[in-house]
């Protein structure tokens, strides 16, 4: 971040976006079959036929979306990885003044706790469940 603010100070233009406009045509003739393979392709990649095309011409390599299932299971974890993180800064606002043997004490006897053990179980659970599509998908 520093560099890119020392950049724009020594610029007294700004930051300029280039953009390339498209202006020019091509019209091709392909064969059925691989009209179809451009097509399932970027079905695929949830892309038009058109922005497909561009990037295989570009050298680019256009990847498969996320299927809605798999959007719901990032989600999830996004929403995982901030209960955790919540839970990691209660924890640590109220153990500030307490004593080492205190602090165990609290933890595995402490009703307060009760709920963040369970959510913990369900969020391993839900990461155990996404280890398994990931490597099940690799296959």
């Amino acid at each position: 971040m520093d560099l890119i603010e020392k950049v724009l100070h020594g610029n007294k233009s700004g930051l300029c976006i280039r953009k390339w406009i498209a202006t020019e045509l091509l019209h091709m003739k392909v064969t059925k079959r691989l009209l179809d393979e451009l097509r399932a392709g970027a079905k695929k990649c949830g892309q038009s036929l058109s922005q497909y095309c561009i990037s295989l011409l570009s050298g680019k390599h256009p990847r498969a979306a996320f299927t809605p299932e798999e959007l719901e299971l990032l989600r999830n974890l996004k929403k995982e990885r901030a209960d955790v993180l919540l839970m990691f800064n209660a924890m640590i606002a109220e153990f500030a003044g307490l004593p080492d043997a205190e602090r165990m004490r609290v933890v595995i006897n402490g009703k307060s706790y009760d709920w963040w053990r369970e959510h913990l179980i369900t969020a391993l659970e839900f990461f155990d469940q996404m280890r398994d599509r990931v490597i099940s998908n690799a296959d």
